[in-house]
């Protein structure tokens, strides 16, 4: 009985697109993963407010923002090394560990300029190794019929969560 109840669950995901029911649990919390890294990067003008009211110039606002793109081009451009190296769920994995350490880090290291700026570099880092290998284990998760909306409706999750950012950056500010 339970047997044809798995059975039936893998029908009805596989008729949706999915390998399998596993598969597309995996795909809806990986695009929600997704939709809430999207949010945490979003968050530019946030930072310059924060910075600004713990009393930074505008030159070391500037620097802290943009000092972020090395370690996301860095990361994204060597991001097929980590996934053929750990595989695309472990490389997503390390993505996240290193952006919500640079997220979670903001917050005792902000009063000081230097251990921001080394968080930002951290979080950066995070941020350009998220995507790559996101995208190729839910594609991995996927089969041929829907693929094309599928991998679509992942990839709305990342402009998504700039409608959401402002929002929430302003509940968080205040």
């Amino acid at each position: 009985m339970a047997s044809e109840k798995l059975l039936s669950a893998d029908s009805r995901a596989q008729d949706d697109g999915f390998l399998d029911q596993t598969s597309q649990r995996e795909f809806w919390i990986i695009s929600l993963a997704s939709l809430l890294f999207s949010i945490t990067v979003a968050h530019s003008t946030l930072v310059a407010l924060a910075f600004g009211r713990l009393g930074y110039s505008l030159e070391k606002i500037g620097l802290l923002l943009s000092i972020m793109a090395i370690p996301v081009l860095a990361s994204t451009f060597f991001s097929g090394l980590v996934i053929g190296r750990l595989g695309a769920l472990w490389a997503t994995r390390l993505s996240m560990l290193f952006a919500a350490i640079g997220v979670g880090a903001m917050a005792l290291a902000s009063s000081s300029f230097w251990p921001s700026l080394v968080v930002r570099l951290v979080w950066g880092a995070g941020v350009g190794l998220f995507l790559p290998p996101t995208m190729v284990y839910v594609q991995s998760r996927l089969s041929q019929k829907r693929f094309v909306y599928l991998v679509s409706a992942f990839s709305a999750t990342v402009p998504l969560g700039l409608a959401f950012a402002p929002a929430i950056g302003e509940f968080t500010l205040n």
